[in-house]
């Protein structure tokens, strides 16, 4: 089983190279089956969302928990994650909390967890879904059956 953690926040904020030698270690790195990826706050744009989707693809699986809040992958990087988790592997616990996903990225993961089945957990708080979304989230969860733990606070 490997788990790997980002280191936090502020010690990434110390050194902008560091942080980017970081995050091509992480993301490049799939000799060994990863289990888990929490690189929470890691200032990861749009540009490591797609290498993040490339590392779900590869991983297939084995991959079953991902934590990428406080990043700033919007709308688009989100629908390529959602999008490669359902295809490539059968993530259990995902967090995209506070990654400035709005409605589109809204519908993606809606379409999702309409035919998700192994999704246990996932937190999109702190995202600008507003009403709508929340609706759109809230009509799937009677189809879905995996889903046992929503987090969806503004």
């Amino acid at each position: 089983f490997l788990m790997i953690r980002l280191p936090p926040r502020s010690t990434l904020d110390r050194s902008s190279a560091a942080s980017d030698v970081y995050k091509r270690q992480i993301i490049s790195s799939t000799k060994s089956h990863i289990h888990g990826l929490i690189a929470s706050y890691s200032k990861m744009t749009l540009a490591e969302a797609y290498r993040i989707t490339a590392l779900i693809e590869s991983e297939g699986a084995g991959l079953s928990k991902l934590d990428l809040s406080g990043n700033a992958f919007g709308d688009e990087g989100t629908s390529k994650i959602i999008l490669a988790m359902n295809k490539y592997c059968y993530l259990t616990c995902l967090n995209l909390s506070y990654n400035g996903i709005g409605l589109e990225g809204c519908k993606i993961i809606a379409a999702a967890l309409g035919k998700n089945v192994s999704l246990t957990k996932l937190n999109i708080s702190g995202n600008g879904i507003g009403d709508e979304g929340g609706a759109l989230i809230g009509a799937t969860l009677k189809t879905n059956v995996s889903l046992l733990v929503l987090q969806m606070w503004s």
